[in-house]
């Protein structure tokens, strides 16, 4: 599995080597140290979970079963939601739904993207999820075409490449 820009910066934080400080910021130090522990196991929750989303998200496209491992891993992320529930607000008279403002943590952010996650794979809205069909493209979308027709994540790249190649086929064979 090739590793992403992302995964690439975080190994290289767990490269960096500093000389431990002398004196009373032996105590700074051990909290910077503890906190690039957190960034990097942070990191790595991140990646497992983007890989179980997209796991469901492959397996909702193709049509085959979701995988029990995907569903494990966004059910664990959906049970921390709990510690930051959405709440009903009225305002001018009318229900307004809002989440907690921006979230104050990496894990509080993982959870979110959970529960977004859990509501377009577990939802109707599921059909519109999509791979693009495009030559060497893989980007993931939500198609929001009247017919959920749509083959490419963008007209203007993969679809106008597509049709230019289409074009210059059928151009060769006349």
């Amino acid at each position: 599995m090739r590793a992403s820009r992302f995964d690439r910066r975080l190994g290289l934080l767990a490269l960096l080597a500093h000389p431990l400080p002398a004196g009373g910021q032996r105590a700074q130090h051990r909290q910077e140290r503890e906190s690039r522990c957190d960034e990097r196991e942070s990191g790595e929750q991140a990646v497992r979970l983007r890989e179980a989303v997209d796991a469901g998200l492959r397996a909702v496209v193709g049509g085959t079963p979701f995988p029990e491992e995907a569903a494990e891993v966004i059910n664990s992320w959906l049970a921390r939601a709990a510690e930051h529930p959405p709440r009903l607000t009225v305002q001018d008279g009318l229900p307004t739904l809002r989440h907690t403002p921006r979230p104050a943590d990496a894990t509080t952010a993982l959870t979110r993207i959970a529960v977004d996650a859990a509501e377009l794979l577990g939802g109707e809205d599921r059909r519109r999820l999509k791979i693009c069909t495009g030559n060497g493209c893989s980007a993931r979308y939500y198609d929001k075409s009247p017919g959920c027709r749509r083959r490419w994540c963008s007209m203007s790249g993969c679809g106008n490449r597509a049709k230019a190649a289409q074009h210059r086929q059928r151009a060769g064979t006349s």
